[in-house]
């Protein structure tokens, strides 16, 4: 189950972050993403409420976020659950008329990459030394925009899927289509 994160949530992202990613986050690191943009933190939980999965994000500038860490637990890799926390970044950005994600992944992170690309990402530069241990890092964006994938009778990231009226209206119609079918 995909859910915007809690303070309550804090020390399973911790958990999940630390024990998933190949670098250290302080407490106050993930404290700080959830201060930022409350809205824009998103957890998965299995059946037992065990956070296996979290995405902190970030507002930057211009209608842009970022993937400041996006975190699944080694049993749950392969099940989807990055995709579903990704989606629900890509809902939230629209939801806020946010038009472009970018994040940073290691040039020697094959899966990673991959996984980026397969959900709407592209490479659009090299960062040289980008992380703590000299590690360089590609900046990878993603641009929305269409809607989210939720909308599948509407246009999905450029293409046009099935005609809708909805589609055609303006923002706050798609908002509201979108809640109907959040709650659905």
């Amino acid at each position: 189950m995909i859910r915007q994160a809690t303070p309550r949530d804090l020390m399973g992202v911790y958990a999940v972050v630390n024990s998933s990613l190949d670098d250290y986050f302080a407490e106050t690191t993930i404290e700080f993403f959830m201060a930022q943009w409350p809205e824009g933190q998103f957890v998965s939980a299995d059946l037992f409420g065990r956070i296996d999965g979290a995405l902190c994000g970030a507002i930057l500038d211009r209608g842009r976020v970022t993937v400041s860490l996006l975190a699944v637990d080694s049993g749950s890799r392969g099940r989807g659950v990055g995709t579903a926390l990704m989606d629900g970044l890509k809902r939230r950005c629209f939801m806020e008329g946010r038009t472009t994600i970018q994040l940073e992944v290691r040039t020697t992170n094959a899966n990673a990459i991959r996984f980026y690309r397969r959900n709407g990402f592209e490479i659009s530069e090299t960062l040289p030394s980008f992380y703590n241990d000299g590690g360089s890092a590609y900046r990878m964006v993603c641009r929305l925009s269409g809607r989210p994938s939720l909308l599948p009778e509407c246009e999905v990231y450029g293409q046009r899927t099935h005609g809708d009226d909805a589609c055609d209206q303006g923002r706050d119609d798609r908002r509201v289509v979108l809640l109907d079918r959040l709650h659905a």
